[in-house]
């Protein structure tokens, strides 16, 4: 039937049009040469190793020893062990998103400064003696005379309480034409659900976080501007009806999805992590 969907090889489809065969998409084994071009992504996912035996602990610990006496920061020192400490369980490769935001958030709270704080006080050392509010009192006999109240200047400031860690979101709508094509959207989609959920141990009653991932974009303008560190997956959102009904084919495959991601670094980089790259573009 015309409406069936056939078995060809012609690649994975985007609803921009864009027909690139891309012969590397899908999930693959960390034992694969994964590749990937100047427009593909690759989503690594990574677990920390299991040391088995005292040998290999004990040189994991010594790892541990000798890198906090090397690197210049804790911060850079944890990531360093953890990089050094890592295996990589699958790579996930994807085209470059429809829709690829970066979003990154400091804390400023207004308050008020040292001048604020001691008129409020003194104004409540002479409510508490004559049992009146200085301030009402004040601009109350304001109204009354038609002049405009003088207050403390409340000196307010912007004061820094802190960095949240970077948050990224990809998203792709995707158009299913072949077999091939929904084999792979959605093994990419399950395998994006599973490293991203935690696992259960002792009996269901103890939850271990999920893996957590490296971000490879192939394009080197994006890569080294964004410098995306060790994330997390913070949501796993698809959209079966991405074209706004849900239009299938006769076996019942979807035939548009919206697949977005939300990642979130797992910790808060500072200057020195942008001046230590140098902004690169493709050549």
């Amino acid at each position: 039937m015309a409406n069936e969907i056939k078995q060809t090889a012609k690649g994975l489809s985007t609803k921009d049009n864009f027909k690139k065969n891309y012969r590397y998409l899908g999930v693959f084994q960390p034992d694969k040469n994964t590749k990937s071009d100047n427009m593909t992504i690759i989503f690594q996912v990574k677990q920390l190793k299991d040391f088995k035996d005292l040998a290999s602990a004990k040189m994991g610990l010594e790892s541990v020893i000798n890198t906090f006496a090397k690197e210049d920061s804790a911060a850079e020192a944890i990531e360093y062990i953890v990089e050094k400490n890592s295996n990589i369980i699958a790579n996930i490769v994807l085209p470059l998103p429809n829709s690829l935001s970066e979003s990154l958030s400091h804390g400023w709270q207004t308050t008020t400064g040292l001048q604020a704080k001691a008129g409020k006080t003194l104004s409540g050392l002479m409510e508490g003696f004559t049992g009146v509010d200085p301030n009402v009192a004040i601009g109350q006999a304001a109204n009354l005379t038609g002049t405009r109240a003088p207050i403390v200047d409340p000196s307010y400031f912007q004061q820094y309480s802190g960095t949240e860690p970077r948050k990224f979101s990809f998203s792709w709508e995707l158009v299913i034409q072949t077999k091939a094509e929904a084999q792979t959207i959605f093994e990419i989609i399950q395998k994006f659900k599973q490293y991203s959920s935690p696992e259960q141990l002792v009996s269901n009653a103890v939850l271990t976080a999920p893996n957590y991932w490296e971000i490879l974009i192939g394009n080197k303008l994006l890569d080294t501007s964004m410098n995306i560190q060790r994330s997390v997956i913070t949501q796993v959102d698809v959209d079966y009806a991405a074209s706004g009904l849900m239009d299938m084919y006769f076996d019942g495959t979807p035939k548009y999805l919206k697949l977005t991601i939300g990642f979130a670094e797992v910790r808060a980089i500072t200057r020195r992590d942008f001046a230590k790259v140098a902004v690169t573009g493709a050549k």
